[in-house]
């Protein structure tokens, strides 16, 4: 059982998941087995950070903390070791991804999505509004990206395009829960909820329908 206070960062990298705990200030390296579970790997207290998103890509580990309003670059070592850190766009960064090409970030203070160029400066490319309420979180699934809105409970499907336009929502019905942290991959939605130590996988048809 995990011993979860407040995971706002989800990311899935072939068989690991990684959480980030802003709370505890912890980043938690996680195996999938064949059937499912979850089992620790590794647990990396970050006493100088307040991770509130966290991607993989590059070979790195990527995190970015609303407190310091930081995105930061890891090496994945045994200690997660921190070798570059760049200011956020916004005031209040709350979710990373990685495309294959670029790091995005999100902002919940400007409610905006941003894409940066994997260069020394982390130097932002592109910004695009978003008519999200609370934005929680941004994602790519190998084909469109995602963004979350908490404060609706909505997933907005995006097209692959100049203005990254908006071509589905779906509403997550989940009475008397408020989102968390959330990912999405090919096969499933990973789902977390404020005050609660709990993780939930659901199939992606459960929800994208």
């Amino acid at each position: 059982m995990f011993h979860l206070r407040q995971i706002l960062g989800i990311t899935c990298d072939g068989r690991i998941l990684w959480l980030c705990d802003w709370l505890k200030q912890e980043i938690y390296q996680c195996e999938i087995s064949n059937d499912g579970g979850l089992s620790i790997k590794n647990i990396y207290r970050m006493s100088e950070i307040y991770p509130v998103g966290i991607t993989v890509g590059d070979g790195y580990l990527w995190t970015c903390d609303a407190w310091s309003k930081k995105i930061r670059q890891h090496v994945i070592d045994a200690n997660l070791t921190v070798i570059k850190s760049y200011s956020s766009p916004g005031d209040n960064p709350s979710g990373l991804s990685w495309d294959g090409r670029n790091i995005w970030s999100c902002d919940l203070t400007t409610g905006k999505i941003y894409r940066h160029l994997a260069d020394e400066k982390l130097t932002v490319k592109a910004s695009f509004p978003t008519v999200v309420e609370r934005l929680i979180g941004f994602f790519w699934d190998g084909k469109y990206y995602w963004s979350v809105d908490s404060a609706k409970g909505v997933l907005y499907k995006h097209k692959k395009d100049a203005k990254l336009s908006v071509v589905g929502s779906y509403a997550i019905d989940l009475p008397n829960k408020k989102l968390g942290g959330i990912f999405l991959d090919k096969k499933y939605i990973w789902v977390t909820f404020e005050g609660e130590g709990l993780i939930v996988r659901y199939p992606r048809a459960k929800i994208l329908h």
